[in-house]
């Protein structure tokens, strides 16, 4: 078997949503713990430029249009070949994990309702392992499913008054050799103490595999 990548966000931007998604996680430490490497993505580059009064864009998170205009975004902004460590779409927008020569990453991502990209900003890699195992090419990741998985996870967690917090696409953290990246749709329901949050798993192409 295996371990794939983990990346660990350490923007300001991130914190606070971490912190709220912190009780879904707990379930996912003992994971985290067998994984071979872990990222630390340095503070964004000085010199990129935000533009904060402009027009917000009101699509939702996970609108499929949105998703593929973003990530043409992101390829032109790389402007070469590229390999991915992991993509999240999140209530806070999309987030990539990108490497163009199989041995350092970067972080590049469009925040919610914002027109521009911010980064890339360095990520710091920690572990020791060989990072080409964990990267996987953009083609795998059929943004086009997105909205369908959405819908399909909700279902599927049967909470009350599901709503999806963040889908993720990566290799799982352990995995047999061949297995391609699979979906993982975050789901919420409830509110106050009711609260509650389950993950749905589906593959590459959309096939359902397990929730928890």
């Amino acid at each position: 078997m295996a371990a794939a990548l983990v990346v660990v966000g350490v923007g300001s931007m991130w914190a606070r949503y971490a912190s709220e998604e912190a009780a879904r996680r707990k379930r996912e430490a003992l994971f985290r713990s067998l994984s071979t490497y872990t990222s630390r993505p340095a503070a964004l580059d000085s010199t990129v430029s935000t533009t904060p009064d402009q027009p917000a864009d009101t699509r939702d998170t996970f609108d499929a249009g949105l998703l593929d205009e973003t990530f043409g975004l992101i390829k032109q902004a790389v402007g070469q070949e590229f390999k991915l460590l992991d993509l999240s779409i999140s209530e806070l927008g999309f987030t990539v994990n990108v490497s163009t020569d199989g041995q350092n990453v970067q972080l590049y991502r469009r925040p919610k309702g914002r027109k521009n990209l911010e980064g890339p900003s360095k990520v710091q890699m920690l572990g020791d392992g060989d990072l080409t195992h964990s990267l996987y090419d953009p083609s795998e990741a059929n943004l086009a499913l997105v909205p369908k998985l959405v819908e399909e996870a909700k279902e599927r967690a049967e909470l009350p008054d599901s709503r999806a917090s963040s889908a993720t696409f990566t290799y799982a953290l352990m995995r047999y050799k061949g297995e391609s990246p699979e979906w993982t749709i975050s789901v919420e329901g409830g509110e106050g103490e009711s609260r509650q949050s389950k993950s749905v798993v589906f593959d590459a192409k959309g096939k359902f595999k397990k929730v928890f």
